[in-house]
């Protein structure tokens, strides 16, 4: 076989060079209306005991909402997420593991999708001003 063809059937066999591979599923970005009709389930607020005894004020500057870009499989599986911003005081991945969505699709075809979820952290004494978690 001569050097050309070798290299064409090793290329034919191993398949494309790392990096020149096309993406035959592309990630798409999905804007909140179309994520809303796709999100099973709520994301309700994160209850913390920090900053129990601070001012109002830098309580309200330390507990601002988390904001997560979510990458969400072909079968409505969280993943992967990435904090984008807000003051995160641990590892989440618990939380937005449990986050499911209907497929998201285009052109008939489930594709995988970014999105963005927020999450609202509040101090725990706001569970007796109206605020609760769902279900209870």
């Amino acid at each position: 076989m001569n050097g050309a063809l070798g290299c064409a059937v090793l290329g034919f066999v191993l398949g494309s060079p790392p990096g020149l591979a096309q993406d035959s599923n592309p990630t798409i970005e999905v804007l909140e209306a179309e994520t809303a009709e796709h999100r099973i389930g709520t994301r309700g607020p994160i209850y913390t005991d920090l900053g129990q005894n601070m001012d109002p004020a830098d309580l309200a500057r330390i507990l601002e909402p988390l904001t997560f870009e979510v990458v969400v499989g072909t079968d409505g599986k969280t993943l992967d997420a990435k904090k984008i911003s807000g003051f995160i005081f641990g590892d989440l991945t618990l939380l937005w593991r449990t986050w499911q969505y209907r497929s998201f699709e285009r052109n008939g075809h489930p594709v995988v999708a970014k999105v963005r979820e927020s999450v609202e952290i509040l101090p725990r004494g706001d569970f007796a001003s109206g605020h609760s978690p769902a279900g209870r």
